[in-house]
């Protein structure tokens, strides 16, 4: 006896096309997300590893004249993948401790600005076009020149004297993550993180 052989149905075929329709947009939202997503994350490890550079780099140097330009390329190096010119802020500044903040004289309504003693604020300009010659000492008055990018809180004012009056470096990055897919209508994301090391005292092995 012939095995008995059933056509497919037009119904039972437009019925799968109907369901694919529905869920191929769902799909492509859920791959586009997943792309956005994982894209957010790996920029805001790469900004918390540039940030931790950076710091390790100025507790290491201390006074050092060069402290801020060697610290700025630590950065730059860390942050490769951002590129240079998302990087919106770097703020070094004169943490009161390991968990110090950024000092409310270092910001204002739209961002952050350089104070006095407390910190130095580099743009997404300066970075672009970073150069030893922006660090400069006024050697006389044994001090940063007045027009030099680090003059706010001049590196050879760093020195930890002790273990008992320890100075704390602390380093901020901010970037901005633009949306690569397009698909979603949302902004930029402002991506940011801030790491503070303990410099050392002077002479400390």
């Amino acid at each position: 006896m012939r095995p008995v052989r059933f056509a497919p149905r037009s119904a039972d075929r437009s019925a799968v096309m109907v369901e694919f329709v529905i869920a191929a947009p769902l799909l492509v939202l859920l791959v586009f997300g997943l792309l956005e997503f994982g894209l957010a994350w790996r920029d805001s490890q790469t900004v918390a590893t540039a940030a931790r550079s950076g710091a390790r780099v100025g507790s290491n140097l201390g006074a050092n004249p060069e402290a801020d330009y060697n610290v700025l390329l630590s950065i730059l190096a860390a942050s490769e993948a951002v590129g240079v010119e998302n990087i919106n802020y770097v703020v070094i500044y004169n943490a009161a401790d390991l968990d110090g903040e950024i000092p409310a004289s270092c910001q204002n309504a739209t961002g952050f600005i350089p104070s006095a003693g407390n910190c130095n604020v580099y743009t997404t300009a300066d970075l672009l076009a970073l150069s030893p010659s922006d660090f400069l000492l006024n050697v006389a008055d044994d001090d940063c020149k007045n027009d030099s990018l680090h003059r706010f809180w001049c590196p050879l004012s760093r020195t930890s004297v002790s273990q008992y009056d320890l100075k704390h470096f602390g380093v901020h990055v901010e970037i901005t993550h633009e949306a690569t897919s397009g698909v979603f209508p949302i902004a930029n994301l402002e991506i940011s993180d801030t790491a503070v090391m303990r410099i050392e005292p002077a002479g400390a092995s």
